[in-house]
């Protein structure tokens, strides 16, 4: 269930977000402009808040104090009693800056971009959102639309609702360096070794036939590969790197 304030500011989202398929609930929250119940680690319950406001509203809101000094205390996960566990502040508005370095927005009618009421300057605005970010644990999102901050909310909330939070596995994969020359899956594996490259896995394919070959050769066998460098010239792999490379194989070292 998402539960989204019907007072004016955030009560525009509630239609657009139950055509787009979110059971959503019109109620009135005491803190944030949208809330719903996620799947933390282990499918642990935790609340998600988020704060909406356009771009307007947000620097209109940094200014008079209210944001700071009212709502923000609410939403922070770092109070003694939070209301929410994750919380965003979610502002909607396409920006850019002038000469003066004021932030504006692009008006459709003067066709041009003009300074945002409040008339802040964009080092101050970002300063005020990082601070919310790092001191208050309040994080930041920007849109530059309505429909981007419709998609956003939706993605949100399947990511908290879809499956526990430690079950998204984005963030962890295994690096496979690409290279120049396509090798073949025994060479993929030997560059794996240390000392071990694209020519050297060349020569050792060559010379051992095989992976397991390969890891039970001997040093010596090792040292006698014939290698080609960058100029084709055929020099030996050597003693010192067919040690390394032993000793790896064998756990060693």
């Amino acid at each position: 269930m998402l539960l989204v304030d019907g007072r004016a500011g955030s009560k525009e989202l509630i239609e657009p977000l139950r055509e787009l398929g979110l059971p959503v609930y019109k109620t009135t929250l005491a803190y944030g402009d949208i809330a719903f119940v996620g799947k933390g680690r282990k499918g642990r319950p935790v609340d998600i808040g988020i704060e909406f406001k356009t771009l307007n509203e947000a620097i209109g809101s940094i200014r008079d104090g209210r944001l700071a000094g009212h709502q923000l205390p609410g939403l922070s996960p770092f109070t003694e009693r939070p209301t929410f566990d994750y919380t965003w502040l979610l502002i909607e508005g396409h920006w850019s800056h002038d000469r003066q370095g004021l932030v504006c927005s692009y008006s459709k009618y003067k066709r041009e971009w003009t300074p945002v009421p409040g008339k802040m300057n964009a080092a101050e605005f970002e300063g005020h959102l990082l601070t919310y970010y790092l001191n208050a644990g309040v994080m930041v999102h920007e849109t530059n639309s309505r429909r981007d901050t419709l998609r956003w909310l939706v993605r949100l909330y399947r990511w908290w609702t879809d499956k526990s939070m430690d079950e998204h596995k984005g963030h962890m994969a295994m690096h496979k360096p690409t290279t120049f020359i396509p090798l073949n899956e025994r060479r993929q594996a030997m560059t794996r070794w240390p000392g071990v490259g694209v020519r050297v896995s060349l020569a050792a394919e060559r010379a051992f036939g095989s992976v397991s070959n390969a890891a039970a050769a001997n040093a010596r066998q090792w040292e006698a590969l014939e290698v080609l460098d960058k100029n084709g010239k055929s020099k030996l792999f050597g003693m010192k790197h067919a040690e390394r490379v032993v000793e790896f194989l064998r756990g060693t070292k």
